[in-house]
């Protein structure tokens, strides 16, 4: 059993693979009620019952991203021992996510289900800046869009409770100190089984990128980790009463 209770991390191991869970409240200035970040051996949950928030920085919008991952994060220079990243892109052979996960959420609250990677030109760079890449995949989401401008749709192979199939998703786009690419499903799944190839949507993002300006070669850059979470609230968020739980992870890396 490993739990948090309050912001911050720990790492621990899920049927053999390495993960590291983060309570992480970035935006969060202060609060009042409870929260739980947990793994009992067969699931990691997330809940959250708080009121009276007060956000750090607006301009940031959401408030936090509670979250478990594979691999090294930036933003928190860590990694849990024994994980294949980060890794060049352009040497990642496989990369397939599988999990069974639920959400529940207060009407109102806006939140999404995302996983994401940061693409890094630095193995273990401590930020992100110009000519680094943060990849998002959306697979829930109410009351909340992702930053930038939609610049397309994109059909990509998914596998859904056990049928497979391809998904429609809106691809975003912002140009911040970073490129941010978020894929959005236009068809939000609040739970349920998916299977999905990482790869599928790198491919995407490497051809949208080609003609970029500031970022120079993606299959140069180090893919460092792949986290699991919920962003949640907005500027005028004062409370959030919302859960989450993911079983049966399996991930497939070859090429790290």
């Amino acid at each position: 059993m490993v739990t948090l209770e309050s912001p911050g991390t720990e790492d621990f191991v899920w049927k053999g693979t390495p993960l590291s869970m983060e309570l992480n409240l970035w935006n969060v200035k202060e609060y009042e009620g409870k929260v739980l970040l947990r793994f009992d051996g067969e699931k990691v949950e997330f809940s959250a019952g708080l009121s009276k928030v007060e956000i750090k920085s607006p301009e940031r919008y959401v408030l936090g991203y509670p979250e478990f991952y594979y691999g090294y994060k930036p933003w928190e220079r860590h990694s849990a021992r024994g994980t294949k990243l980060p890794t060049a892109l352009k040497d990642l052979r496989v990369f397939d996510v599988c999990l069974k996960f639920e959400v529940n959420h207060e009407k109102g609250l806006p939140l999404n289900f995302a996983m994401e990677t940061w693409l890094t030109r630095g193995r273990y760079q401590a930020e992100a800046s110009l000519g680094d890449v943060e990849v998002m995949v959306w697979l829930y989401h109410h009351g909340l869009k992702p930053g930038g401008r939609k610049v397309g749709e994109y059909v990509v192979p998914m596998e859904l409770n056990g049928e497979e199939g391809g998904e429609t998703w809106e691809l975003w786009h912002a140009e911040w100190g970073w490129d941010y690419l978020a894929f959005c499903i236009k068809e939000p799944i609040p739970s349920g089984r998916v299977k999905l190839n990482v790869l599928d949507f790198l491919e995407i993002v490497q051809d949208y990128l080609k003609s970029s300006s500031r970022v120079r070669d993606v299959g140069e850059l180090f893919f460092t980790v792949w986290e699991i979470g919920t962003e949640f609230g907005s500027p005028e968020t004062k409370r959030a009463h919302f859960e989450w739980s993911v079983r049966d992870l399996s991930l497939e890396v070859i090429g790290a």
